[in-house]
């Protein structure tokens, strides 16, 4: 009881965030390269940035991290450690964001890579087993990211240490892989 109360004030908290922090809603004048100002950490794959007076929220490109709101045993708390992790590598980093043509999700979130001094973030969290290769679209980077996963797996770091966890996240890719396959 006390566990499904928790989760839900952590997800009504998310989503007060998610408002307050809320994308700028016309088209957003941003380069690729172009540094930005760290708002917030939304979730282990999302965040709010500052770019030239305008606010906006990317979604990190080729990740996907559990949902930190997830009220499953085994799993609940890998979401908000992906967040945390996310918050720790950018916090005093000068942040910049990458992309080979400006995107956005059907959630209007800009779909970019972020470098932290220079190093992609995305990659790093998937080194680390802190979040999964996102299958469901092909991206540029998905080979380096790929082989990135495939060795967190063999030396079980972060999510891939738990048994739940690896069953979760083998059922999500499968998933994803399908949806690719249909399109």
């Amino acid at each position: 009881m006390a566990l499904c109360a928790l989760s839900i004030y952590f997800a009504i908290k998310v989503e007060q965030r998610r408002r307050t922090w809320r994308q700028h809603k016309g088209e957003i004048d941003i380069k690729s390269g172009a540094a930005v100002t760290l708002r917030g950490v939304l979730d282990g794959d999302e965040l709010s940035v500052r770019h030239e007076k305008r606010v906006f929220v990317v979604r990190l490109l080729g990740v996907r991290a559990f949902s930190p709101t997830i009220n499953e045993p085994g799993i609940a708390h890998l979401g908000a450690q992906a967040a945390e992790a996310l918050r720790a590598t950018l916090r005093e980093k000068k942040l910049t964001l990458h992309f080979k043509e400006k995107k956005r999700d059907k959630h209007k979130r800009l779909l970019a890579y972020l470098h932290a001094d220079g190093k992609d973030v995305g990659f790093e969290l998937v080194r680390r087993g802190l979040v999964l290769v996102y299958r469901r679209f092909a991206f540029a980077r998905e080979p380096k990211y790929l082989a990135a996963e495939l060795e967190a797996q063999r030396d079980k770091r972060g999510l891939w240490r738990s048994a739940k966890a690896t069953m979760r996240a083998t059922a999500l890719e499968a998933a994803w892989q399908a949806q690719r396959e249909e399109k």
